[in-house]
């Protein structure tokens, strides 16, 4: 039983992925971007300082501006735990 829960977890973690991707491509034109920061901090905290340039240039004081990166939650990866569940799933046929 357990296998099965884990199997449908597994599979609704995915479909959630795709679906999110699907749509940000349909609703934001550059919805995938965000994307490409996955792993490149340095670039996110480059671009991330330029948009705050950018907007000081507007007439928006800098001092007001929140960095909100620092109230991001901590990153998940996913991977290991994709694997786990696929081990879960199969480990009772290799018993």
């Amino acid at each position: 039983m357990s296998g099965m829960f884990v199997s449908v977890s597994l599979f609704d973690l995915l479909l959630t992925q795709q679906r999110r991707q699907l749509l940000a491509q349909r609703d934001d034109p550059a919805g995938l971007q965000p994307l490409t920061y996955v792993g490149n901090q340095d670039d996110w905290c480059r671009d991330y300082s330029a948009a705050h340039e950018k907007m000081s240039l507007l007439g928006i004081d800098k001092d007001t501006l929140t960095d909100c990166t620092e109230l991001l939650p901590l990153s998940i990866n996913l991977k290991n735990l994709a694997l786990e569940a696929a081990i879960q799933q199969y480990r009772s046929l290799w018993l």
